[in-house]
C-alpha cells in the first residue's frame, strides 16, 4: 500500500477553507481597528496569526481581506511574509508533483 495521493479538491478544500478563516480575520481585525481609532481599545489580532493563517494555505483570503477591507495597505512590511507563504505554497506543489504524491485533473 503506498502513499494516498493527494487530489485537486483535497487542495483547494484545504486553501479555501484557511482562505475564509483569512478572509475573517483580516475583516475582523478592520473593524478592531476602527474601533482603536474612536478610543474604545480593543484587543487587535496580531499581525503574527494573520502571517500564520497565511502560512498554512489562507494566502488568498489575507490578500483579498487586504484588498477589499483596505487594511494593512499603508503597512508595507505586512505583506512579504504573506507573499513568502504563497511562494512556499507554489515550490511545495511544485514538489509534490514531481514527486508524484500529487495528481492534477487531466
Amino acid at each position: 500500500m503506498g502513499f494516498p495521493y493527494l487530489t485537486a479538491g483535497d487542495l483547494l478544500l484545504w486553501i479555501g477553507a484557511w482562505s475564509i478563516a483569512g478572509f475573517a480575520a483580516m475583516g475582523i481585525d478592520k473593524g478592531l481597528a476602527r474601533l482603536q481609532q474612536r478610543e474604545l481599545h480593543p484587543r487587535r489580532i496580531r499581525e503574527k496569526t494573520l502571517h500564520e493563517l497565511a502560512l498554512v494555505g489562507g494566502f488568498p483570503g489575507v490578500v483579498l481581506g487586504g484588498v477589499i477591507f483596505s487594511h494593512k495597505t499603508s503597512k508595507p512590511s505586512f505583506w512579504p511574509p504573506v507573499g513568502a507563504s504563497l511562494a512556499l505554497w507554489a515550490l511545495a506543489l511544485a514538489c509534490l508533483l514531481r514527486l508524484g504524491f500529487f495528481q492534477l485533473p487531466i
